[in-house]
């Protein structure tokens, strides 16, 4: 039970001996009995909000989902690395993992109970933000009364979900939110750690094993989807900025942070990382190869390149376009402006700082204005984690947990800025009002809940077991082969990985393989046109007249034609 109270505590510089209930609105004799209670109630609330959230968004049909979300998890299971060849393109190497938790029970329970299911999962971001509230939102000695913080802190986790990241992901393959999890629980237990709670809050436990766990948690989430890096690196280099006087013991703490997450990450991570540099001579394949060299791939990064921002100027202005709207770092139109109002307030922060630290009576002023450790950390964290997301991916959807945090660091911080309690509260609320009046969903893929997610009719005769299925082009089609005999081998020979004349070895073992088959040749064709040249140059065309209709619930356009060697 103290651990809940502690959790939940009123401020960031109470002590769990002492707790205030100012959160709560009760008086103070109540708190240990009551608590408790509101942070189950909030758990509940919380799992109810996400399942039933992904019932009403509907069942997901995007192209990740189509591309490799689904296939990837099946080919796992059914152990068709060296079996098929680039059927979900690049993205065939991701840590199939992630995917595990969403073709499980999607698979098991059907798309509808399945789909609720990883909702109510991913709905647990609200939960942690609502912990991270009672960390982060000024109490009783800021002039804020219960029924204030309390009404403040559902405004802000309502702002928090009401997002576009949190629309296109909830209860789908994206992993998006669930990795977020991992980074909010981190972020957390660091706020347990005695340099940001303040006196004891800690409740007797180990710092060391405070940020032991919180470098555990993060590393998992980094295994399971690398994208998730951006916040350990914020969180490292948050703990080298923010804690400690003396920087020896900041780098020391970071260090044993690090050593945490790299040791979990090696959990979620390693194992697959191990089977492509058993395959591949990469552990990363295909990504960095410009560098790591596999003879499998062509030499390149492969990195996401196409949203960062070019020159100077936009990479400064970069957050305030989300605020303007449009196909911002996402392949989808949205509209957002928490970033742009936070990125705002965030100079204006630091301006401050500078001018009561170097302005006339700085000393009398820095005292006056000092933040609190914990919103500190904060800032930071969301800051740096921030930078490295802008120079490393600049893909919106993996800004999950900053999403989620936005609105929460804007009213900390507007009530940091404004002392007077009045009119921090109305700025605040001015703030999560323009947040979700302004926003603009995105038009994801979401369809009707069926009991069949892909509802796939492969035409007859369904193709013999030595039967090899040829791809090409950027199709999101690999989910197509979860409906065919098992035993059929798919090969993609062009896509956006590479393409048949790139001279990776990957590419001569396809041509070996169609080299060597007696069996029958299909193509499958996608939506987009077919690939003629990428045919011509393993050898292969159409057979004129062949093609027969694929049905598809989440396609049009897609058929099975026969082939034949030039």
């Amino acid at each position: 039970m103290a651990n809940w109270r502690i959790l939940v505590r009123d401020g960031p510089t109470m002590s769990s001996a002492a707790p205030d209930s100012s959160l709560s609105g009760v008086p103070p004799e109540a708190p240990q009995r009551w608590l408790p209670a509101l942070v189950r109630a909030m758990l509940a609330l919380s799992l109810l909000a996400g399942a039933g959230g992904a019932l009403l968004l509907g069942q997901d049909g995007g192209f990740d989902l189509k591309n490799y979300h689904y296939y990837n998890a099946w080919a796992l299971l059914g152990g068709r690395l060296g079996h098929d060849f680039v059927v979900a393109q690049q993205q065939t190497w991701f840590n199939p993992l992630m995917d595990l938790l969403y073709y499980v029970p999607v698979t098991w329970l059907g798309p509808r109970v399945g789909s609720a299911l990883m909702g109510a999962l991913q709905g647990l971001n609200l939960w942690l933000l609502f912990l991270l509230a009672g960390r982060l939102l000024p109490d009783s000695r800021q002039g804020w009364s219960g029924v204030e913080r309390h009404a403040m802190a559902l405004a802000v986790l309502f702002a928090g979900v009401c997002g576009p990241i949190t629309w296109a992901n909830l209860g789908s393959s994206r992993g998006d939110l669930t990795v977020s999890l991992f980074v909010l629980s981190s972020f957390l237990v660091l706020m347990e750690h005695p340099l940001f709670a303040g006196g004891d809050a800690a409740g007797g436990r180990s710092p060391r094993r405070l940020v032991v766990a919180s470098g555990v948690l993060m590393g998992l989430g980094c295994g399971l989807k690398l994208t998730a890096l951006s916040f350990a690196v914020g969180a490292a280099l948050s703990l080298v900025v923010v804690g400690s006087r003396v920087i020896r013991e900041r780098i020391r703490t970071a260090t044993i942070w690090s050593a945490a997450m790299l040791g979990a990450f090696l959990v979620t991570g390693g194992p697959w990382m191990a089977v492509l540099w058993k395959h591949y001579g990469s552990p990363i394949f295909p990504f960095a190869n410009h560098i790591v060299g596999s003879p499998y791939a062509p030499d390149a990064s492969f990195a996401e390149v196409r949203f960062r921002p070019d020159g100077i100027d936009q990479f400064l202005t970069f957050p305030l376009q989300f605020a303007a709207g449009g196909e911002v770092a996402w392949e989808f139109a949205f509209r957002d402006p928490r970033l742009a109002l936070l990125y705002l307030l965030l100079v204006f922060w630091l301006l401050r700082g500078l001018w009561t630290r170097l302005g006339p009576g700085a000393g009398a002023a820095s005292a006056r204005a000092a933040t609190p450790p914990a919103l500190r950390f904060a800032i930071v964290f969301a800051a740096c984690s921030y930078l490295v997301w802008q120079v490393a991916f600049c893909v919106y959807r993996y800004l999950a947990p900053l999403e989620l945090l936005a609105p929460l660091l804007l009213v900390a911080l507007l009530a940091q800025l404004l002392p007077r309690p009045a009119v921090a509260l109305a700025a605040a609320a001015v703030a999560l009002v323009l947040i979700v009046a302004c926003v603009q969903m995105p038009e994801v893929e979401r369809l009707p809940w069926q009991a069949d997610i892909f509802g796939v009719q492969l035409p007859e005769p369904v193709p013999a077991d030595d039967s090899i299925v040829v791809l090409a082009g950027d199709d999101a089609t690999s989910y197509l082969a979860t409906y065919f005999p098992p035993a059929v081998r798919f090969l993609r020979i062009a896509g956006n990985f590479g393409d048949p004349e790139d001279g990776t070895l990957l590419s001569r073992d396809m041509r070996a393989v169609l080299d060597a088959s007696d069996g029958p040749l299909y193509f499958l064709k996608g939506p987009y046109a077919i690939d003629h040249d990428s045919l011509r140059a393993v050898g292969l065309e159409l057979q004129a007249g062949s093609c027969r209709a694929i049905r598809s619930r989440v396609d049009d356009n897609l058929a099975l034609c026969g082939l034949s060697r030039r």
